[in-house]
């Protein structure tokens, strides 16, 4: 059994994943459409060869004590030490 994905938008990186999994994997995993004009691309890929992960959006509390985190530890290069 194959899934059908379309994909409309991804990381260049991960479009030429996706297309070389499918020249290496054929019979895994085929592109069957490639729309250059949207950038959409459609494979079709054997069920149990593909996932993704869906989550809960972060609530406003989680993400300002997520900030908060990431600015003590000096996440992104900025010296907070001062």
């Amino acid at each position: 059994m194959f899934l059908e994905l379309c994909i409309f938008r991804l990381q260049r990186g991960d479009v030429g994943e996706l297309a070389a999994y499918a020249g290496q994997h054929p019979d895994q995993c085929r592109q069957t459409d490639a729309d250059p004009d949207t950038g959409c691309m459609e494979f079709e890929i054997r069920k149990g060869r593909f996932s993704f992960r869906l989550t809960a959006p972060y609530s406003a509390e989680r993400r300002r004590a997520a900030s908060e985190a990431a600015k003590k530890c000096g996440v992104h290069g900025k010296d907070t030490r001062r």
